[in-house]
């Protein structure tokens, strides 16, 4: 579903979407312009219960790069993005859905581009390890804590999020 960005979070809530779909234009990449994603990643921190129901239920992607050879990720602008995005907002493992690929292209963001993949998991593991520990898990854990998810829910959402990993970057499989 498309949102306006002006919707309040109840609004948001009322539409009873399934999958908050956010996409961000190659100008607003090049323009680094952070407006409309922060606006509607605001919205649903505003309050616990948008906190709650948009958890793993967004997914976030980029138009118009269709021109370009390399992966999304690997575009330095696209890369840049993301990182200051995520120096504003790095609740990305708490909210983004583990069935679409937004997940993937974030944290592949924070790794290497261009390995061979004999190298990625040597070069790229610890990077991926040290984004999950220093960033990563600690702002899930803030929001489940602030949600007061169950500890076995908390389990379950950090099992997924393992399975996403193993499943996307292939050379976390079979970790």
């Amino acid at each position: 579903m498309k949102i306006d960005d002006n919707m309040k979070s109840e609004e948001l809530i009322s539409t009873e979407t399934e999958c908050l779909q956010i996409v961000i234009s190659k100008e607003e990449v090049s323009l680094k312009d952070y407006s409309v994603p922060l606006k509607i990643l605001n919205q649903v921190t505003s309050d616990i219960s948008s906190m709650k129901y948009y958890r793993e239920r967004i997914d976030i992607s980029f138009k118009g790069y269709n021109d370009k050879s390399a992966e999304i990720w690997e575009i330095p602008e696209v890369r840049n993005y993301v990182e200051e995005l995520d120096s504003r907002f790095p609740y990305w493992l708490y909210f983004l859905s583990k069935d679409g690929m937004g997940l993937s292209v974030i944290l592949k963001c924070f790794l290497l581009p261009f390995l061979k993949h004999e190298n990625e998991k040597e070069l790229n593991g610890g990077r991926l390890q040290f984004y999950l520990e220093e960033r990563g898990f600690l702002a899930m854990n803030q929001l489940c804590d602030l949600t007061n998810i169950s500890a076995e829910e908390h389990i379950q959402m950090t099992h997924r999020l393992v399975n996403y990993i193993q499943q996307h970057l292939s050379f976390m499989r079979g970790i």
